[in-house]
């Protein structure tokens, strides 16, 4: 059903306002750092953009002294493109007492999807996918 690999995502903090996303991406772009995989949520007055990138030390340097930013261990997690894998990934998750802190579509075919995936307990969350 699945096999992954380990990736560093970054959650950073943005002001909600209109030009926060294009400075935020220009500067990546300055910094030569790629985006492999986006995903955003806003707030009120804040919002969290989740990236993986193709540089973990040149987005470091980007986002360093400019934006509030936590580095994280995401799994790459490969699933059968139809109805019912994702149920039965997050089902075995959570058989095992795990807790799915986000997840996000890392990229599709007609035949696959690729989530990033974070729970509460990464090392336990290797074990039961067998990544």
């Amino acid at each position: 059903m699945v096999r992954g690999v380990e990736k560093k995502q970054f959650s950073v903090i943005l002001p909600n306002k209109p030009g926060a996303l294009a400075d935020f991406s220009e500067k990546l772009a300055k910094n030569g750092v790629n985006i492999q995989a986006i995903s955003g949520e806003g707030g009120q007055t804040s919002g969290v953009i989740r990236i993986i990138t193709d540089d973990v030390r040149s987005t470091e340097k980007a986002l360093n002294g400019s934006y509030r930013y936590v580095c994280e261990i995401v799994y790459l997690v490969k699933l059968k493109n139809r109805p019912g894998e994702l149920a039965k990934m997050s089902r075995k998750i959570s058989n095992a007492g795990i807790n799915i802190n986000f997840l996000y579509v890392y990229g599709t075919n007609e035949d696959e999807m690729i989530l990033a995936i974070n729970t509460n307990k990464m090392k336990e969350t290797k074990e039961v996918l067998r990544i």
